[in-house]
């Protein structure tokens, strides 16, 4: 499980339907993260070249007029063995937050506005944690 994250913590992120981009932003962010980039088509085309119990953070991106696609890999991850328990979150933007409520409604998932940010990034992975260690307890 996930506490204390700060931006030197080591993380493991697999991140989905990303572009080059994506991954330079957040490398340049957060040096102390191992960024993966899942390759096109997965989950449901290829194999992933990354052990499932070594991801600690699965982001999804989405493109405009795509939040059919987005939702439907964010729950094909849902089904992968071995992430179905790894926090998930969904790049939107503003426009898009039909898609963001949906992904709400999938264990152990939120989203997040785009361009993503450090601290932005690291406070909605700290209130996922928080919210899922009080709902532990019921």
């Amino acid at each position: 499980m996930l506490s204390g994250i700060a931006e030197n913590s080591e993380l493991t992120v697999l991140m989905v339907e990303a572009q080059p981009e994506h991954v330079q932003t957040l490398k340049e962010q957060l040096s102390a993260w191992t960024l993966y980039r899942a390759p096109t088509g997965w989950p449901a085309a290829k194999a992933l070249d990354l052990d499932a119990k070594d991801v600690g953070l699965v982001i999804v991106y989405t493109r405009p007029r795509e939040e059919a696609h987005a939702l439907g890999v964010c729950q094909d991850v849902r089904q992968q063995t071995g992430l179905d328990q790894v926090p998930l979150l969904v790049a939107i933007n503003r426009y898009q937050m039909m898609l963001g409520h949906d992904v709400r409604k999938l264990p152990w998932a939120d989203f997040v506005f785009v361009p993503l940010e450090r601290d932005s990034l690291i406070e909605k992975l700290e209130d996922m944690t928080a919210k899922t260690s009080q709902g532990s307890g019921d």
